[in-house]
Protein backbone atom coordinates (compact mmCIF):
# COMPACT_ATOMS: atom_id res chain seq x y z
CA UNK A 1 0.00 0.00 0.00
CA UNK A 2 1.79 3.17 -1.47
CA UNK A 3 1.46 6.49 1.11
CA UNK A 4 -1.20 8.17 -0.73
CA UNK A 5 -3.72 5.06 0.06
CA UNK A 6 -2.69 4.90 3.47
CA UNK A 7 -3.16 8.06 3.54
CA UNK A 8 -6.38 8.49 2.74
CA UNK A 9 -7.50 5.69 4.46
CA UNK A 10 -6.42 7.21 7.76
CA UNK A 11 -7.93 10.45 6.81
CA UNK A 12 -11.53 8.34 6.04
CA UNK A 13 -10.78 6.58 9.95
CA UNK A 14 -10.16 10.24 11.01
CA UNK A 15 -13.58 11.36 9.95
CA UNK A 16 -15.46 7.71 10.92
CA UNK A 17 -14.23 8.54 14.69
CA UNK A 18 -15.10 12.39 14.59
CA UNK A 19 -18.94 11.07 14.23
CA UNK A 20 -19.29 9.60 17.47
CA UNK A 21 -16.59 12.20 18.74
CA UNK A 22 -19.25 14.79 18.28
CA UNK A 23 -22.70 13.25 19.65
CA UNK A 24 -21.35 10.48 22.11
CA UNK A 25 -21.14 11.73 25.65
CA UNK A 26 -17.36 13.83 26.45
CA UNK A 27 -17.18 14.22 29.72
CA UNK A 28 -19.61 13.20 32.68
CA UNK A 29 -19.58 15.03 36.35
CA UNK A 30 -21.35 14.08 39.47
CA UNK A 31 -21.20 16.03 42.70
CA UNK A 32 -22.28 14.70 45.82
CA UNK A 33 -22.55 15.95 49.75
CA UNK A 34 -21.09 13.68 51.90
CA UNK A 35 -23.14 12.44 54.99
CA UNK A 36 -20.55 13.37 57.07
CA UNK A 37 -20.58 16.96 55.95
CA UNK A 38 -24.24 17.22 55.70
CA UNK A 39 -23.93 16.17 59.61
CA UNK A 40 -21.46 18.91 60.60
CA UNK A 41 -23.46 21.61 58.74
CA UNK A 42 -27.00 21.39 59.75
CA UNK A 43 -25.64 20.50 63.13
CA UNK A 44 -24.10 24.02 63.03
CA UNK A 45 -26.64 25.50 61.35
CA UNK A 46 -29.05 24.63 63.74
CA UNK A 47 -27.09 25.14 67.06
CA UNK A 48 -26.54 28.79 65.53
CA UNK A 49 -29.83 29.95 64.99
CA UNK A 50 -31.58 31.65 67.12
CA UNK A 51 -35.04 31.45 65.30
CA UNK A 52 -35.60 27.97 65.73
CA UNK A 53 -37.39 26.85 68.60
CA UNK A 54 -35.82 25.14 71.59
CA UNK A 55 -38.42 22.14 70.89
CA UNK A 56 -37.73 21.74 67.51
CA UNK A 57 -34.09 22.67 67.78
CA UNK A 58 -33.60 19.68 70.43
CA UNK A 59 -35.57 17.31 68.03
CA UNK A 60 -33.48 18.24 64.71
CA UNK A 61 -30.18 17.69 66.60
CA UNK A 62 -31.33 14.43 67.65
CA UNK A 63 -31.87 13.62 64.65
CA UNK A 64 -29.09 14.33 63.04
CA UNK A 65 -26.80 12.81 65.44
CA UNK A 66 -28.70 9.67 64.89
CA UNK A 67 -28.24 10.36 60.69
CA UNK A 68 -24.96 8.25 59.50
CA UNK A 69 -22.13 9.51 58.48
CA UNK A 70 -20.95 6.90 55.72
CA UNK A 71 -22.07 7.32 52.48
CA UNK A 72 -23.46 10.73 50.42
CA UNK A 73 -25.72 12.55 48.42
CA UNK A 74 -25.42 12.72 44.56
CA UNK A 75 -26.57 16.89 44.14
CA UNK A 76 -25.15 17.24 40.63
CA UNK A 77 -24.86 14.60 37.43
CA UNK A 78 -24.01 16.49 34.08
CA UNK A 79 -23.01 14.11 30.47
CA UNK A 80 -22.63 16.35 27.68
CA UNK A 81 -21.69 15.83 24.28
CA UNK A 82 -20.34 18.51 21.88
CA UNK A 83 -23.27 19.26 20.35
CA UNK A 84 -25.15 18.93 22.85
CA UNK A 85 -22.82 21.92 24.62
CA UNK A 86 -23.32 23.96 21.70
CA UNK A 87 -27.00 23.80 21.63
CA UNK A 88 -27.26 24.54 25.59
CA UNK A 89 -24.82 27.57 25.39
CA UNK A 90 -26.83 28.51 22.32
CA UNK A 91 -29.77 28.37 24.16
CA UNK A 92 -28.57 29.99 27.21
CA UNK A 93 -27.76 33.38 25.09
CA UNK A 94 -23.70 32.46 24.95
CA UNK A 95 -23.62 32.80 21.18
CA UNK A 96 -20.33 33.38 21.04
CA UNK A 97 -19.05 30.52 22.77
CA UNK A 98 -21.46 28.34 21.33
CA UNK A 99 -20.22 29.67 17.72
CA UNK A 100 -16.80 29.35 18.73
CA UNK A 101 -16.75 25.72 19.71
CA UNK A 102 -19.12 24.95 16.59
CA UNK A 103 -16.52 26.29 14.64
CA UNK A 104 -13.40 24.84 15.66
CA UNK A 105 -14.91 21.69 16.29
CA UNK A 106 -16.95 20.50 13.39
CA UNK A 107 -17.09 23.51 10.86
CA UNK A 108 -13.18 23.44 10.91
CA UNK A 109 -12.51 19.42 11.03
CA UNK A 110 -15.46 19.15 8.06
CA UNK A 111 -14.06 21.78 5.66
CA UNK A 112 -10.18 20.89 6.33
CA UNK A 113 -11.24 17.20 5.08
CA UNK A 114 -13.12 18.58 2.01
CA UNK A 115 -10.44 20.64 1.22
CA UNK A 116 -8.06 17.67 1.77
CA UNK A 117 -9.90 15.55 -0.85
CA UNK A 118 -10.23 17.89 -3.14
CA UNK A 119 -6.43 18.06 -3.52
CA UNK A 120 -5.51 14.86 -3.89
CA UNK A 121 -8.50 13.02 -5.51
CA UNK A 122 -9.92 15.83 -8.23
CA UNK A 123 -8.15 18.75 -8.60
CA UNK A 124 -5.04 19.10 -10.94
CA UNK A 125 -2.88 21.72 -11.79
CA UNK A 126 -3.61 25.60 -10.25
CA UNK A 127 -6.62 23.78 -8.55
CA UNK A 128 -4.39 21.03 -6.82
CA UNK A 129 -2.37 23.77 -5.14
CA UNK A 130 -4.97 26.17 -4.43
CA UNK A 131 -6.89 23.23 -2.44
CA UNK A 132 -3.49 22.63 -0.62
CA UNK A 133 -2.94 26.00 0.31
CA UNK A 134 -6.88 26.58 1.80
CA UNK A 135 -6.17 22.79 3.70
CA UNK A 136 -2.77 24.54 5.13
CA UNK A 137 -4.47 28.17 6.11
CA UNK A 138 -7.29 26.36 7.68
CA UNK A 139 -5.07 23.30 9.67
CA UNK A 140 -3.71 26.74 10.76
CA UNK A 141 -7.15 27.49 12.97
CA UNK A 142 -7.53 23.93 13.61
CA UNK A 143 -8.26 24.12 17.63
CA UNK A 144 -9.42 20.33 17.85
CA UNK A 145 -6.56 19.30 19.70
CA UNK A 146 -6.62 22.15 22.18
CA UNK A 147 -10.42 21.49 22.86
CA UNK A 148 -9.53 18.17 23.79
CA UNK A 149 -6.47 19.40 26.15
CA UNK A 150 -9.33 21.75 27.50
CA UNK A 151 -11.48 18.48 28.23
CA UNK A 152 -8.30 17.48 30.14
CA UNK A 153 -8.20 20.34 32.73
CA UNK A 154 -11.79 19.98 33.33
CA UNK A 155 -11.28 16.33 33.98
CA UNK A 156 -8.72 16.95 36.28
CA UNK A 157 -9.97 20.19 37.63
CA UNK A 158 -13.44 18.45 38.52
CA UNK A 159 -11.94 15.50 40.22
CA UNK A 160 -9.51 18.02 42.31
CA UNK A 161 -12.98 19.41 44.06
CA UNK A 162 -13.26 17.04 47.17
CA UNK A 163 -13.56 18.73 50.69
CA UNK A 164 -14.99 17.12 54.18
CA UNK A 165 -18.35 18.10 52.61
CA UNK A 166 -18.23 18.11 48.44
CA UNK A 167 -16.91 15.24 46.32
CA UNK A 168 -16.61 16.15 42.51
CA UNK A 169 -16.10 13.32 40.33
CA UNK A 170 -15.30 13.17 36.24
CA UNK A 171 -15.20 10.52 33.93
CA UNK A 172 -14.87 10.46 30.68
CA UNK A 173 -17.19 9.40 27.86
CA UNK A 174 -16.81 7.07 24.77
CA UNK A 175 -16.69 11.09 23.07
CA UNK A 176 -13.62 12.34 24.17
CA UNK A 177 -11.58 9.16 23.05
CA UNK A 178 -13.35 9.02 19.50
CA UNK A 179 -12.53 13.02 19.61
CA UNK A 180 -8.70 12.03 20.15
CA UNK A 181 -8.66 9.40 17.58
CA UNK A 182 -9.81 12.09 15.27
CA UNK A 183 -7.61 14.89 16.24
CA UNK A 184 -4.36 11.82 15.83
CA UNK A 185 -5.45 10.31 12.73
CA UNK A 186 -6.25 13.90 10.96
CA UNK A 187 -2.77 14.83 11.97
CA UNK A 188 -1.58 11.30 11.01
CA UNK A 189 -3.75 11.56 7.38
CA UNK A 190 -2.33 15.33 6.57
CA UNK A 191 1.44 13.72 7.32
CA UNK A 192 1.19 10.78 5.11
CA UNK A 193 -0.78 13.09 2.20
CA UNK A 194 1.44 16.02 2.63
CA UNK A 195 4.73 13.38 2.45
CA UNK A 196 2.97 11.90 -1.10
CA UNK A 197 2.51 15.44 -2.59
CA UNK A 198 6.58 16.54 -1.88
CA UNK A 199 7.82 12.96 -3.31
Amino acid sequence: MNRRTLGFAVLILAYVMLIPGLTQPMLQVKGAVKNSGIKKIAGQYIADNKDIPGMFKGIAQDLIKRMGEEGEVEVYAKTQTILGTIKQLANAGYWLVAILIGLFSVVVPVVKGIMILLANTIAQGDRRALFRKASSLISKWSMADVFVVAMMVTFLAANAITDEVLNFQSSFGPGFYFFTAYCLLSIASSQLLAANNNS
